[in-house]
């Protein structure tokens, strides 16, 4: 043990929460998750996202939910594309297209989209067997 605490620096937590979700690790995720509601950490702005996607990988959309709450409404921090994208796979993810679609119609007109974002719909949407509403989605991307 080095006795550092994991959630004392935000750039430290970030780090290593991002390599867990990048390789799957569902046990330190949930160690990590552990540590962060054990903790006074008041995260930061890209924190929020890497949480919303370690929660969205551990199938916890309903904690994804209450991070973005919490992110938008209770500190009135302005999401930026890379938290909407992990929202919007979080959601996905976790079969829930329908509200996937509905938050990215909701902040269509604040932020800026890619074809990442789309793509991720477009992915749902296939996944749940509709393929008119993906080929919707796909025009749409290209307007």
């Amino acid at each position: 043990a080095t006795g550092i605490s994991i959630c004392s620096d935000d750039v430290l937590f970030n780090a290593v929460l991002e390599a867990c979700c990048r390789f799957k690790d569902s046990q330190r995720l949930r160690e990590l998750i552990q540590a962060y509601d054990e903790s006074t950490m008041r995260p930061s702005q890209h924190v929020y996202a890497a949480l919303i996607r370690a929660c969205g990988l551990l199938e916890e959309p309903q904690r994804c939910h209450d991070l973005w709450r919490e992110m938008v409404h209770d500190r009135s921090l302005l999401p930026n594309p890379r938290h909407l994208q992990c929202m919007l796979d979080a959601l996905v993810r976790n079969l829930l297209v329908d509200e996937a679609v509905k938050l990215m119609r909701e902040w269509k007109t604040v932020l800026t989209y890619d074809s990442v974002l789309y793509s991720t719909i477009i992915k749902g949407l296939v996944n749940a067997g509709r393929a008119q509403e993906a080929l919707d989605m796909w025009q749409e991307m290209r307007v």
